[in-house]
C-alpha cells in the first residue's frame, strides 16, 4: 500500500511539473523569440546616446516644451509649442478651434521675452494679426483686430502641444 501512494504521489508531482511546462518561451511557440542579451558595445552606445539626450536638455530654457493659450474667461484657444534656446525661443502655433485644418497651424512670427514678461505674435491665414502679451506670472492679453481678450498661458503635460489628439479624442 505504502509503494502504490508512493507511485501515486510521485505520478501527481510529476505530471504537474510537465502540465506547467518549461518557464519561458520556447521555439516551438508562435510569436517573436526574445532579443539576445545586448553586448557591451551596444550598453555602451545606449548609455552615451542617454547621456547626449539629457545634456541637451540641460540647455533647454524654462520656456522650452508644449503650452496652451486658453481665455480667462474659459475655453482653450492656441496649442503653442515653444524650443527655448536660452539665448532665444522660437516655436509654432496651432488653432485649436480649426481642428484638422491645415491653415491652422504656422510659425510664430515674434517670441520675445524680458523682466516684464512675454510676448507672441503671428498670423493665422485669412485672418488678422495676433498679438498677446503676458506678465511674469503668464496672464495678459490677446489683441486681434482691436479685441481685446483676457488669456492664460499653460504648460501641458509632457509630449508636444502640436500633435493631433488620438483618434476619436477632440482636442479641449
Amino acid at each position: 500500500m505504502r509503494r502504490a501512494l508512493a507511485v501515486i504521489g510521485l505520478v501527481l508531482v510529476v505530471g504537474g511539473c510537465a502540465a506547467r511546462g518549461p518557464a519561458g518561451p520556447r521555439v516551438e511557440d508562435p510569436g517573436p523569440l526574445p532579443e539576445p542579451p545586448k553586448s557591451s558595445q551596444q550598453q555602451a552606445y545606449d548609455a552615451r546616446l542617454r547621456a547626449s539626450a539629457e545634456a541637451a536638455e540641460d540647455f533647454q530654457g524654462p520656456l522650452d516644451g508644449g503650452w496652451t493659450l486658453a481665455a480667462a474667461s474659459g475655453g482653450d484657444l492656441y496649442a503653442i509649442e515653444l524650443v527655448d534656446k536660452r539665448n532665444h525661443v522660437e516655436g509654432a502655433w496651432r488653432d485649436l478651434k480649426r481642428e484638422g485644418d491645415p491653415q491652422g497651424s504656422g510659425l510664430l512670427d515674434v517670441v520675445r521675452r524680458d523682466a516684464s514678461g512675454f510676448v507672441l505674435s503671428f498670423r493665422p491665414s485669412g485672418q488678422r494679426r495676433v498679438d498677446v502679451t503676458l506678465g511674469p506670472d503668464l496672464r495678459g492679453n490677446l489683441v486681434q483686430g482691436g479685441a481685446r481678450t483676457p488669456v492664460t498661458l499653460r504648460r501641458n503635460p509632457k509630449g508636444p502641444a502640436l500633435d493631433p489628439p488620438p483618434q476619436g479624442e477632440v482636442a479641449r
